[in-house]
């Protein structure tokens, strides 16, 4: 179950293009059942959606799936993993974070620095602006500055040339997601300014959650020039979770190039494929859904 991001952009992120697809190249490498989350843009009536509300609905998922997966959690979808992972132990076989701020104590970003300058009254007050909502264009103008690189599609997709594909990803781009104001205020306070996940515990359906709670196994993959995710906000996971086996991979490039690069997709999502498939713990699998 790939857990896509609940952020700036739209799940297609996941399954972008031929040779530009995560979906598609875990297939091929030969996980034999891919399943996605598709986080939908948030409507006035989903206002007050907070964190327990999506972690339901992958509660849900999983269920009709069988009730026991390997998740891998993609940027933002990481950390909602991770405390998934957490919460329902019985229910996560392995964990994959890919560019996931689960540590953001480790090293600071560009999410973490413009939060620094963003009072959480003025968060209330833009929430309170639209209606209860978070519009994609001010997420994307909050956490845009310094990001120039990172939208470049050459080297998001790690390709030259292809006109039409720049083209697409120049228009998934300008595709922002409505948040809902409650789960945007959540994310932002206990993750990112208070880095609860790591340290403090996260409120997660009636109980506490943290890192130091996993125990299974767990391969994370940062980029080496990420600055929404920088590889010691991704790697820390292996300090935090002692009672888990733990393998740590650096790809190059930057931090979209993690889910949509071509390159990444044939070398560090193929090894990620063969670890998924290989010596899998003993318990319940999960079956095909419908």
């Amino acid at each position: 179950m790939i857990v896509a991001p609940y952020a700036v952009h739209d799940a297609s992120i996941v399954d972008f293009a031929p040779g530009h697809s995560l979906a598609q190249a875990l297939a091929e490498a030969g996980v034999p059942y891919v399943a996605a989350t598709y986080w939908k843009s948030a409507t006035y009536e989903a206002r007050h959606f907070g964190i327990d509300a999506y972690l339901s609905d992958l509660n849900v998922a999983i269920d009709d799936l069988g009730g026991r997966v390997a998740l891998i959690g993609l940027c933002q979808g990481g950390w909602l993993a991770a405390l998934y992972a957490a919460r329902f132990p019985g229910k996560v076989e392995k964990l994959v974070l890919a560019g996931a701020p689960v540590d953001v104590e480790a090293a600071p970003s560009t999410i973490t620095r413009a939060l620094a300058n963003t009072p959480t009254a003025a968060i209330r007050q833009a929430i309170a602006l639209g209606g209860g909502l978070v519009p994609g264009a001010v997420s994307l103008a909050l956490w845009a500055p310094g990001l120039s690189d990172e939208y470049r599609p050459e080297i998001a997709l790690q390709v030259e040339g292809d006109e039409a594909l720049k083209s697409r990803f120049a228009a998934w781009n300008a595709r922002g997601m409505d948040l809902p104001g409650a789960y945007f205020l959540q994310t932002a306070e206990w993750l990112f300014r208070e880095n609860r996940l790591a340290d403090g515990g996260f409120p997660a359906l009636g109980r506490d959650c943290r890192l130091a709670d996993l125990h299974l196994p767990i391969f994370a993959l940062a980029a080496e020039d990420d600055v929404i995710a920088p590889p010691p906000q991704v790697a820390a996971v292996a300090r935090h979770c002692v009672r888990s086996t733990v393998t740590v991979r650096v790809a190059p490039g930057r931090h979209l190039s993690l889910f949509m690069g071509a390159r990444t997709l044939k070398n560090e999502w193929r090894e990620i494929a063969h670890w998924l498939s290989n010596e899998r713990p003993a318990g319940k699998r999960a079956r095909p859904g419908r």
